[in-house]
């Protein structure tokens, strides 16, 4: 009987808190429902990815092959892009002895994130490599928790034509379903919903009692207007003053290294006190978390994470264009938080956070999704 293969393609290996905790959901409850099946998961790099990821699945292998690919063909217009990865991919297919694993693979699965917009618009190519691997193995092609706003008008057509070719095309947030209008694609929630609860490190009294998640950019190689790392912690050190709390009682987090300190750096010289929780100390133990705490946060899973514990808090937008929609989706879908431009200082949020039911009905339907990608291969 054939071992099941399942080829995973992810962010993780930055490592962003975010993109390692989708990657992890996918393989627990891969962990669980095939634990006997080989599991490749092609990300960003591999080398940190197994670090922080393999002892989830027993049989997982992690590689970079598509994103080598992509990055070999970068393009700064994405149809040429696409275009080269599918012509490399449906070529290689029967001959390249480094995509056996591609050839053997019964699912390739893109898993959730930001991705596919116009933000990394080249990385459409690994949506294309999905769709090249299946049209010449058979493979189930598939796509979940995706965020595909803001995109290039361009690229819709194109974009709409691929998600229609998938298997199973599912997206995160119903601002992408509108803009795409393909057939079959349905928005449900983030992947990491699939999880049934999110690890987060032990409640501590000394835990502070203000979480904070500030990004000075999106990403380190991509140019997209964010609000000014200046004022931005000036913004901060006024609420703080506003709400009355002091150095012991705020805390930051480091979401993604190297672009998630620089505001922490600046309000330190205000709250000399305050605390940095690192990338790593996140990755081995979960969000820093406690019982009363409100928190504030640029990124997407930290205002997941948070509010699934229970937590209220809010969501700055430093880059309109790009993050209003993430955040807005977890609160349509019940964070409790709310959503601010870092101009005018916010009321300390009272209560927040995801209810019991809310929750459960999210990780239901992303349930609804794996099982029909994996309940049969």
């Amino acid at each position: 009987m054939k071992r099941p293969t399942v080829y995973l393609v992810s962010c993780a290996g930055v490592p962003n808190y975010g993109d390692e905790l989708i990657t992890s959901a996918w393989l627990h409850y891969l962990a669980e429902v095939h634990p006997t099946a080989d599991v490749v998961v092609d990300c960003i790099r591999p080398e940190r990815a197994e670090i922080d990821l393999s002892w989830i699945h027993p049989r997982t292998t992690f590689v970079d092959t598509l994103w080598t690919l992509g990055l070999r063909y970068y393009d700064s217009d994405p149809r040429r892009v696409i275009e080269a990865v599918t012509a490399r991919l449906t070529h290689d297919m029967t001959s390249s002895g480094l995509l056996r694993a591609l050839r053997r693979a019964d699912v390739v699965h893109l898993v959730g994130g930001g991705l596919l917009n116009g933000v990394y618009s080249w990385t459409l190519s690994l949506l294309a490599a999905v769709l090249a691997v299946s049209g010449t193995t058979g493979a189930k092609s598939v796509v979940t928790g995706q965020g595909l706003c803001p995109q290039s008008p361009e690229m819709v057509p194109m974009v709409a034509e691929m998600f229609d070719r998938l298997t199973v095309a599912d997206v995160r947030d119903q601002e992408s379903v509108t803009l795409l209008k393909a057939r079959q694609l349905a928005a449900t929630c983030d992947d990491v919903f699939l999880l049934p609860q999110v690890r987060v490190a032990g409640q501590e009294h000394r835990t502070p009692t203000v979480m904070v998640c500030a990004q000075s950019e999106i990403a380190p190689t991509k140019e997209l207007p964010v609000t000014p790392v200046d004022e931005l912690a000036e913004f901060l050190i006024c609420t703080f003053a506003e709400w009355g709390v002091d150095s012991p009682d705020i805390g930051f987090i480091e979401s993604f290294p190297g672009i998630d300190t620089a505001v922490y750096e600046v309000v330190r010289t205000a709250f000399p006190g305050v605390r940095l929780y690192s990338n790593n100390e996140l990755l081995q133990h979960g969000l820093p978390v406690r019982a009363g705490q409100t928190w504030i946060s640029t990124r997407f899973h930290p205002h997941l994470v948070a509010a699934a514990s229970g937590l209220g808090g809010i969501a700055i937008s430093v880059a309109p264009s790009y993050q209003d929609t993430k955040h807005r989706s977890l609160i349509t879908q019940g964070s409790g938080w709310s959503l601010v431009e870092p101009i005018r200082l916010p009321h300390l949020p009272r209560g927040g956070g995801f209810t019991t039911e809310s929750l459960a009905s999210l990780r239901a339907a992303k349930r609804a999704v794996a099982t029909r990608i994996y309940a049969d291969i």
